[in-house]
């Protein structure tokens, strides 16, 4: 009876670490495939932008000097985004990115960090790509960053190494 307990506490122990068969890998999208699904600001929707909130802002604030309405080309370079989204089409990640000349960058850009960002029930996961670029999903498990056995109950960020290895967590 003690070597079938022992045998059992063995085992037990061998297999904590390693993962459950109801995890699921999740990965950092190649943003090879990603596709902007929302609608870039045309020059006039972004010269309106401007008026509405740095041209008021600086009339009306007692701190005129917020360095994104320094100069108009700084705040439309900021500002001409779109939402774009990667990965499985039922499930994907978000973010937006550049509009214009950056849909190449953004296709060629690798990941580099992941983070995660944890509640009692779901986790928030943020994929750095080079270029400054970031992704977003949201998953209603509790989550763990490479190389950690336990759940991140807060926020994680870790380093994917070379750029463009599987940049992936593992959620209940």
């Amino acid at each position: 009876m003690r070597f079938v307990l022992g045998l059992v506490a063995l085992i037990v122990g061998m297999t904590a670490g390693l993962p459950s068969s109801a995890e699921t890998l999740v990965s950092c999208p190649d943003l090879g495939g990603a596709r902007r699904v929302g609608t870039c600001p045309s020059e006039s929707e972004l010269r309106h932008y401007w008026d509405e909130t740095c041209v008021r802002q600086r009339a009306e604030s007692n701190n005129p000097n917020v360095p994104e309405c320094a100069k108009y080309e700084t705040f439309a370079k900021l500002k001409d985004v779109a939402l774009w989204e990667a990965g499985p089409e039922a499930d994907p990640f978000q973010g937006y990115l550049g509009c214009g000349a950056q849909g190449a960058k953004i296709k060629q850009s690798k990941a580099i960090d992941v983070a995660l960002e944890c509640a009692s029930t779901a986790c928030k996961l943020t994929c750095f790509y080079e270029n400054g670029f970031t992704m977003i999903a949201r998953a209603p498990a509790i989550c763990r960053l490479p190389g950690k056995d336990k759940p991140v109950l807060g926020i994680g960020k870790v380093s994917c190494g070379t750029p463009g290895t599987d940049c992936a967590v593992r959620c209940d």
